[in-house]
């Protein structure tokens, strides 16, 4: 097989690869073969018919397809390695030259950037200073003991702050409307689940009581319903009041936190919880800056495609997440006030960023010859089999399908400790 290789633009390349013409004729017999193997035709046994009959009974172009792509993995593979050349992005294929006895093919090849990196040693970062509060340490007290509330019956009205159990049915110009109805729901009044006016005005209803709610929904809402006035028709089945318990060494003891039994070693308790929090976020917020700032210094040309071929996957993710949770994606749109190609101008913008550090990332690596090797990922199984009570093995067994994602958090770690290390 024949390469040759033409550099048409920075980290972008032009392969054309003649196959030799054994290998050709041997693709094109098999993927013949193939397509002769599926042919039906009355008195002869699938797979039976006679060459010469079953020839008539195939479509020639999809038999070639078929044998270019029988031997275009291998020939791609040949000339990337005879050429050193490392694939950042999916090549396109051309075909170049064609008969049934010469195939030239022709890839175009982006290959990652080359990186000059900038200075990534004794760099002046400033790490922020962790400091609780003892409203913080009050306000997460109250968390906990709200999520230890108990709803209790109520044949008042209901006051902000209660819990609703209803039934409703949304209409517009008197027709429902889709999503506009649910049975036995339960709302808290006042946390903002439902469009604003909605929970003030089942304030002061009570049990079996019914109620209109009229609304006007959202400009930035879903197309359909933006902007219009809605009656939602509700049966008000309970209402619960939140009965929270009072802050004191027998409620604490009931909370049963282990080594926690006083009110004063709660408070002991989630200062520390809170620090360590706020110090993983310092610790975070140091580390991004300071690859943000070795980014911003290195010299990276990232070919547009490249930036495309990320602000497209970004895009195919998110909507997958959007519909994931069954919304529509334009609705999505809609609801979030965003426009497409406001978003795909931002995206573009920030997989310009991503790639850029993961190139300077990538390199630092190189340079300080940063590596996983059996005793760290052997390591890494015993870490995380301790962290859940689980058997070391059964832990290999579940990871070691998708080894080199394990290999690479290993690697970003090493990394991690390693830029802190050298710009103390």
């Amino acid at each position: 097989m024949k390469t040759n290789v033409k550099k048409i633009a920075d980290s972008k390349y032009e392969v054309t690869c003649e196959v030799d013409e054994k290998d050709w004729v041997e693709a094109q017999k098999k993927a013949h073969n193939k397509a002769y193997a599926q042919v039906q035709v009355k008195g002869f046994r699938k797979g039976h018919v006679p060459e010469d009959i079953a020839r008539k009974h195939v479509n020639e172009g999809e038999i070639l397809n078929e044998a270019i792509n029988l031997v275009l993995p291998t020939a791609f593979t040949k000339a990337m390695e005879e050429n050193k050349l490392e694939p950042f992005l999916r090549p396109q294929v051309n075909v170049d030259k064609f008969s049934t006895s010469e195939l030239t093919l022709k890839f175009t090849v982006v290959v990652a950037p080359k990186v000059e990196l900038g200075q990534y040693k004794g760099l002046k970062v400033e790490k922020k200073k962790v400091e609780v509060t003892d409203q913080e340490i009050d306000n997460s007290i109250k968390g906990i003991l709200d999520n230890n509330a108990e709803l209790v019956l109520k044949n008042d009205a209901a006051k902000k702050g209660d819990v609703v159990i209803l039934d409703f049915e949304g209409f517009v110009n008197d027709k429902p409307f889709d999503g506009g109805k649910a049975s036995n729901y339960e709302l808290t009044l006042g946390s903002g689940q439902f469009i604003p006016g909605f929970e003030d005005q089942l304030i002061g209803v009570k049990a079996n009581d019914k109620k209109d709610v009229n609304v006007t929904f959202p400009e930035n809402y879903v197309e359909e319903l933006k902007g219009k006035k809605a009656v939602f028709k509700c049966v008000i089945h309970e209402v619960k009041e939140k009965k929270v318990p009072a802050l004191n060494d027998e409620t604490v003891k009931g909370l049963d936190m282990k080594g926690v039994t006083t009110v004063a070693e709660l408070k002991a308790k989630q200062k520390e919880q809170l620090t360590k929090q706020k110090e993983m976020q310092a610790d975070e917020s140091y580390y991004n800056a300071l690859v943000d700032k070795i980014t911003a210094t290195s010299k990276i040309n990232v070919a547009q495609e490249v930036v495309d071929e990320e602000a497209k996957g970004m895009k195919e993710n998110m909507r997958k997440r959007v519909e994931e949770n069954g919304m529509k994606w334009e609705q999505y749109l809609q609801i979030t006030g965003q426009k497409e190609d406001e978003m795909a101008k931002k995206m573009k913008e920030q997989a310009e960023k991503n790639i850029r550090v993961m190139l300077t990332l990538n390199e630092i690596m190189k340079v300080e010859k940063i590596t996983v090797d059996k005793n760290d990922i052997d390591a890494e199984y015993k870490h995380i089999a301790d962290m859940y009570k689980m058997d070391v093995k059964k832990v290999e067994e579940i990871l070691s399908k998708d080894l080199n994602n394990l290999v690479y958090q290993i690697k970003s770690r090493k990394l991690h400790d390693c830029l802190v290390a050298l710009n103390k």
